[in-house]
């Protein structure tokens, strides 16, 4: 049991897609960085995005990105690769991503519970408006986890729902000041072991800048207390 327990733990970081960026005017090699506390300021884990090519299409660009992040506490690392649709009106966050994150789980769980499995993630493009009015309604998206562990599966699903811009905001963060969208979303977590379901709510703000992309975005329980906040911390534009 307490092997499941710690695949779901290293599942559900990963899982659920994080700060995503429209890399606006940068150049490939350009990075942002961003750090996760918890409601007491606590250090979580540290994540940055690396804008490793740009490839020009006729309506946009396709931004090929790598990211990292690692947990403060169990030093646990992990690294995939996925693109981005940008265009004028709209950021898309490719379902190319969901591959690399099977493998990227499975390494991280064999190294994590000592276990071998095999996971497979499927799921839906995950939309931002580059500019939303307030009120209007974006996408939801829903991502599906198998993991096949000594002739077992465990199904985990994420659903991200109910995401719409419910105001425009200055935010003033350590990086500077942005004219932003703030993006309210709830993401429900199923998942099943041992025969028993389980499943978790959360509420998320996300402050959405045009030139940036995500800069905060703070995570609410069931109760509507904070539980963890990520907050861009460094820009690295080429």
């Amino acid at each position: 049991m307490k092997h499941f327990a710690c695949i779901i733990a290293v599942i559900l970081l990963p899982a659920i897609v994080s700060a995503q960026s429209t890399f606006k005017n940068a150049k490939e090699g350009s990075s942002l960085e961003y750090t996760t506390v918890d409601a007491k300021g606590k250090l979580l884990a540290t994540h940055s995005l690396l804008l490793e090519k740009i490839t020009n299409t006729d309506s946009g660009k396709i931004l090929h990105i790598v990211t990292q992040s690692e947990a403060k506490e169990s030093k646990q690392k992990n690294q995939f690769s996925y693109s981005e649709n940008l265009t004028e009106n709209q950021l898309t966050i490719n379902k190319d991503m969901y591959a690399a994150m099977g493998s990227m789980i499975s390494e991280m769980v064999s190294d994590t519970a000592k276990v071998k499995l095999k996971t497979t993630v499927t799921g839906d493009d995950v939309v931002y408006k580059i500019s939303p009015e307030i009120n209007e309604i974006l996408p939801a998206y829903k991502i599906n986890i198998k993991i096949e562990v000594n002739k077992m599966t465990f199904p985990v699903s994420v659903e991200c729902s109910d995401r719409k811009c419910i105001r425009k905001e200055k935010m003033t963060i350590p990086v500077g000041t942005f004219e932003t969208c703030v993006i309210e979303e709830k993401t429900s977590v199923s998942f099943k072991i041992m025969g028993i379901k389980k499943t978790e709510l959360e509420m998320k703000e996300i402050w959405f800048a045009p030139e940036i992309g995500v800069i905060k975005e703070v995570t609410y329980d069931k109760k509507k207390k904070i539980k963890s906040t990520e907050v861009l911390s460094k820009i690295n534009y080429k």
